[in-house]
């Protein structure tokens, strides 16, 4: 059991991380869209990677954060399904949505290598900030894979107990 609690807590202090980090992502999308107005409408020049950045930042950031928000049962239509069943399945709806949710994230890690070995062999890089797109690829590889070790948290907690449902009923959602 200590052991498990210690997956538990380091799973927090790695939520608790992934917070702030996507919190730090977002003010920078706000700062360099801001800066890439100011440039365009201002100065009369265009920042090419202005546009660029900010989406590569905002694939980041929602990687970043559905990590966290599986684990939290954050997901409404996924919950708002759940939360029609009775309580007494609840539990079993949930861990088979789970195993729904753990085939496609499987899926996309799977695919995400493909991409990268691909990118790899053709040295594709971003147009305007000329980043190999082999590392783009592999930092939403590891988004995934984050949202799947999430996932397993969210699964541990489901048989621990810990989390008892935290669904609203329907008419609350509605």
């Amino acid at each position: 059991m200590k052991i498990l609690g210690f997956v538990q807590k380091a799973g927090d202090l790695l939520e608790e991380i992934l917070r702030i980090i996507a919190t730090f992502t977002l003010g920078g999308i706000a700062l360099i869209i801001n800066v890439g107005v100011i440039s365009r409408y201002i100065l009369k020049t265009s920042l090419p990677w202005s546009t660029e950045l900010p989406e590569l930042l905002l694939v980041l950031t929602v990687l970043l954060a559905a990590a966290p928000a599986i684990r939290k049962h954050m997901f409404t239509k996924v919950e708002f399904f759940i939360s029609i069943w009775p309580t007494s399945i609840q539990k079993v709806v949930s861990l088979l949505s789970a195993i729904l949710i753990l085939v496609f994230l499987v899926f996309c890690v799977v695919a995400s290598e493909e991409l990268v070995r691909k990118a790899v062999i053709t040295k594709t890089i971003t147009p305007a900030l000329a980043i190999p797109m082999s590392l783009v690829y592999t930092v939403f590889q590891l988004g995934f894979l984050l949202v799947l070790l999430f996932l397993f948290l969210r699964l541990l907690d489901l048989f621990l107990s810990k989390v008892i449902i935290y669904y609203l009923p329907p008419e609350s959602i509605l």
